[in-house]
C-alpha cells in the first residue's frame, strides 16, 4: 500500500493478494517511482517480484540460493537495491557453482 501522510490515508494498492506472495519482505522503489520490486524468502532461495506501477504488470524472477546463510558476521542480506536510472536491481546470493557470496544484477528490460 501507499500512504499519503498529507492526506492521511492509502491512496494506492499495489497488486492484488496473488502478485506479492510474501508482502511483508524486503521491498524496493525505484528512484523514479515507477517500478516496486519485492523479495521474499522460499525454502533456501530468494525470489523476487518486478511490479511495473504504470499498468500493474510484474514478472517473478527464479530463485537465488543462500542455505544456511541467513544470520551472522557472514549473512545474506537479500534485500534489493535499485540504481539511480531505475533499469537495474542489486541484490546478493550465493553462486551455487563455488558456494560463494556473489552480487546479482537484475536488469529492467523498460518497453
Amino acid at each position: 500500500m501507499i500512504y499519503d501522510v498529507d492526506q492521511k490515508k492509502v491512496v494506492e494498492v499495489l497488486g492484488a493478494g496473488d502478485v506479492f506472495p510474501q508482502p511483508g519482505g524486503d521491498v524496493a522503489l525505484s528512484p523514479d517511482s515507477k517500478w516496486f520490486v519485492n523479495g521474499y524468502r522460499e525454502k533456501q532461495a530468494n525470489h523476487y517480484i518486478v511490479y511495473r506501477r504504470a499498468d500493474k504488470t510484474w514478472q517473478q524472477t527464479g530463485s537465488y540460493p543462500h542455505p544456511g546463510r541467513t544470520s551472522g558476521e557472514l549473512r545474506v542480506d537479500a534485500a534489493p537495491t535499485w540504481n539511480r536510472t531505475s533499469d537495474a536491481v542489486l541484490f546478493p546470493a550465493v553462486d551455487p557453482k563455488d558456494d560463494s557470496r556473489q552480487l546479482f544484477l537484475l536488469r529492467i528490460k523498460q518497453r
